[in-house]
């Protein structure tokens, strides 16, 4: 595993299964971090899962999710909270993201729609959010892109950003985690 103290500064790359090897092979590290989805990983095993984990031990990843359906009304997939968290922890992943979109609708959608500006948009996150949290996924780290995010959100509603920001704290921790690497 890379030092813990190696953050994303420089030179990224989203891994695709073909980089795997040429990665491997390379005498030294040729970019600095390495942009994983989750979902792509997951159970992954035999040869592919090897070659996962021995990147896993030579670059930093940042593991960047594409269907937890923050925004969405379907309730929180828990099983696939707790398959991150699993990967987050055998690869000691330091960095998780998650898009904050409505993705999900009786199962998972695969595509990433934008999420209303509706009180019941807000509900939706303020629960599945929390789910998430109270499932140990989603860290304390709390940024201003998350506020921003919020204080268009409680502008488009009409609603003071106070009334928005009142479950806000704990909204905006998992806003932070989306904004990490981009949504």
């Amino acid at each position: 595993m890379p030092e813990s103290d190696r953050g994303l500064a420089g030179a990224g790359l989203g891994l695709r299964r073909a980089l795997l090897s040429p990665l491997l092979a390379a005498d030294e590290e040729v970019v600095d971090f390495l942009e994983v989805a989750p979902e792509n990983w997951i159970g992954v095993g035999g040869r592919l899962g090897k070659q996962f984990r021995n990147i896993a031990e030579r670059y930093t990843i940042a593991l960047h999710g594409l269907s937890l359906d923050i925004g969405g009304p379907d309730p929180i997939d828990t099983e696939l909270v707790r398959s991150v968290r699993q990967l987050i922890t055998t690869i000691k992943a330091p960095f998780y993201s998650e898009h904050l979109s409505y993705c999900a609708a009786d199962g998972h959608l695969y595509d990433l729609l934008p999420i209303p500006f509706t009180e019941d948009a807000v509900r939706f996150m303020e629960l599945n959010s929390s789910t998430a949290r109270l499932l140990e996924l989603l860290r304390d780290n709390v940024n201003a892109t998350g506020r921003e995010i919020l204080s268009q959100l409680a502008g488009e509603l009409g609603m003071p950003t106070e009334a928005v920001l009142g479950f806000g704290s704990e909204l905006l921790d998992d806003l932070a985690k989306q904004s990490i690497i981009g949504c």
